[in-house]
């Protein structure tokens, strides 16, 4: 009977080691708790002048000089100097849908790829960013052999507690030591079409054209009311006036109070409606150049612009 009982509890401990492995082995193979898997990893060819730090998965930051795919492209493919650039990337030739492999069953990608590598940061001393990237210049152009930082990924979220500023031109020269001449300023551009990008508009100077209008248009409306309110009582005097004619068949004398009044009304006419209509002729247009052209207070901005 004892006999028997150890022989139960042998087999329940061999029972529950043999769980035990098969549960560890299963989580091995699906990475579960971040062991490792069987993810095929990618070859990366580093050139000459390259020092990389990789990941025992598809993640590698590059030190080297401008190469934004082979090692005979960018500025250090041409054997070019002040050209130092760290790469941080991960799933390099992710955008491939077969990659080629080697005999161990590993994926064998020698080069970078701005198009199809998952995610990346470029920070370089001297690169052709946007070219790299392929976008379009926009309002502030192509940016050529200047440093540059890029990021790029399927979604990208910067987030602040505080804020975030977006500031251009806020050294006199750039780091090749040249004057920033150009006033470049921010594009927001979807789709890399920039065929309908526009300034982007200034809602102070917005405002205050808007307000400026609406008072102007309620002048308008002040001098239509005067204009009508005289009319009207010049054509009262007229409707209710009275000939007076001693004699048959000749001419009446024109009521002079008539007279008296058309001539008050052409003269408030003169002045609340024709003249201050010359002078809002006048308002208008300097609106237009104060705040709808390149005026002082221009609702569209100088720098900025979206599509």
């Amino acid at each position: 009977m004892a006999s028997s009982t150890t022989n139960n509890t042998v087999n329940s401990n061999k029972q529950n080691q043999d769980a035990s492995l098969n549960e560890g082995s299963r989580i091995e193979q699906t990475g579960l708790g971040n062991n490792l898997t069987d993810e095929s990893s990618v070859l990366y060819i580093t050139a000459q002048n390259e020092t990389l730090i990789n990941g025992t998965e598809n993640s590698f930051i590059i030190l080297g000089k401008d190469r934004p795919a082979s090692r005979t492209s960018g500025y250090g493919g041409k054997g070019a100097t002040n050209c130092s650039t760290i790469d941080l990337v991960v799933g390099i030739s992710s955008g491939r849908q077969s990659p080629p492999k080697d005999k161990d069953g590993k994926v064998a990608y020698s080069d970078k790829s701005f198009i199809l590598d998952a995610a990346r940061i470029y920070i370089s001393e001297m690169t052709d960013v946007d070219n790299n990237l392929g976008l379009v210049d926009g309002g502030v152009g192509n940016s050529k052999g200047k440093s540059a930082i890029a990021l790029k990924a399927d979604g990208l979220r910067f987030v602040a507690r505080d804020g975030i500023k977006l500031v251009t031109k806020t050294d006199l020269k750039n780091s090749k030591n040249k004057e920033v001449v150009e006033h470049a300023g921010i594009d927001l551009i979807a789709n890399n079409n920039d065929a309908t990008l526009q300034p982007m508009v200034l809602g102070t100077n917005l405002v205050e054209c808007l307000n400026a209008m609406i008072d102007e248009l309620d002048n308008v409306q002040n001098r239509i009311q005067s204009f009508i309110k005289q009319q009207s009582e010049y054509n009262q005097k007229i409707a209710t006036h009275t000939h007076y004619s001693p004699f048959f068949g000749i001419p009446n004398t024109a009521d002079p109070n008539v007279a008296v009044k058309n001539a008050s009304a052409a003269l408030s006419n003169l002045i609340n409606v024709e003249a201050a209509y010359y002078f809002q002729k006048i308002n208008f247009i300097g609106l237009k150049q104060t705040y709808l052209e390149n005026g002082e207070k221009s609702i569209r901005s100088k720098y900025n612009r979206v599509n």
